[in-house]
């Protein structure tokens, strides 16, 4: 999972199969839930709609942080303290993920449960 723009990427460089790239920019519906789970706190609520969609990685960069407000508009909340920004923070401990990769510009969670 991963914001639409950034879908091809994942396509391309990690020959993985992406959940939404530039061809679904009009699906507003997964829109607002990829949305929700970058701005929500509740890390269990973020993991049952991952394991909805069937995505086992959530890949975030410093990238998003351009248009950090469009993806809070598509969610419907603020991402104060949401799982984008928490999981910037070296110390982030989850429950429901766990950070596979890391550096400055990108890390990864890995869903480690469906939070059912």
């Amino acid at each position: 999972m991963v914001w639409w723009d950034q879908g091809y990427w994942i396509e391309d460089v990690a020959e993985r199969e992406s959940l939404i790239d530039g061809s679904h920019v009009r699906d507003t519906q997964l829109s607002h839930y990829i949305g929700m789970v970058y701005c929500t706190q509740n890390d269990q609520y973020a993991a049952q709609v991952m394991h909805e969609y069937n995505a086992d990685y959530l890949v975030f960069s410093t990238r998003e942080l351009n248009y950090f407000k469009t993806i809070e508009k598509y969610s419907g909340q603020k991402g104060d303290n949401g799982l984008y920004e928490r999981s910037r923070n070296e110390a982030f401990e989850s429950e429901y993920f766990s950070v596979v990769y890391r550096s400055n510009d990108v890390w990864i969670l890995e869903l480690g449960c469906c939070g059912e």
